[in-house]
């Protein structure tokens, strides 16, 4: 269950020495499902099976992947999404960093999440042949659960393509691994 509320002072209700506060409280009820809009990073020159060479943050984005990143942000604006206001999840890598800033989302927008990071199996050769079958690694579908019973606050979330397919799969959604830069929505 989540809450929000919303502060505002209004000037015209107060005198010198008192004023009027409104706070209006919206509170989500055990019934209703939230929206998320989840999106694959951008383009990068790694692999599942060279990710080692890349260390602890991961592939960047090639100029591929900020071309795609650029066109998203376009995109999300179309449809009156906030990049420069709104706040989103990103995974630890930065991969997925550089795709919400190249999309407009100012740098100091970006909560990290490590539930977003990208699945890592214990034998990198076989997932890639599951995956190749249209089959997912276990692991993935843990990770999937264990997101979906404490996700961001945020409502946009960059992240991978694993983690995206296993919540697919997790939630009876149609699809695999969507293509970099896709956004696929989710509700939980």
């Amino acid at each position: 269950m989540r809450s929000a509320s919303v502060l505002e002072y209004h000037p015209k209700l107060h005198s010198r020495t008192t004023f009027t506060l409104v706070v209006k409280c919206t509170f989500k009820t055990y019934n209703e499902r939230m929206k998320y809009l989840v999106i694959r990073h951008g383009k990068t020159g790694g692999t599942r099976l060279n990710r080692p060479l890349f260390g602890k943050e991961g592939a960047p984005l090639v100029e591929e992947g900020r071309e795609q990143a650029q066109m998203l942000g376009e995109m999300l604006r179309e449809k009156s999404i906030a990049t420069t206001t709104l706040p989103v999840a990103v995974s630890e890598l930065i991969r997925t960093r550089q795709t919400a800033m190249e999309a407009g989302f100012p740098e100091e927008h970006l909560q990290t999440s490590s539930l977003l990071n990208e699945i890592h199996t214990a034998d990198p050769h076989k997932t890639v042949e599951m995956i190749g079958r249209g089959e997912l690694p276990q692991e993935a579908l843990v990770a999937a659960k264990k997101l979906l019973s404490n996700p961001p606050q945020e409502t946009i979330w960059f992240t991978h393509g694993l983690v995206i397919a296993a919540l697919r799969e997790v939630l009876g959604l149609p699809g695999f691994i969507p293509d970099f830069c896709e956004i696929v929505e989710i509700e939980i």
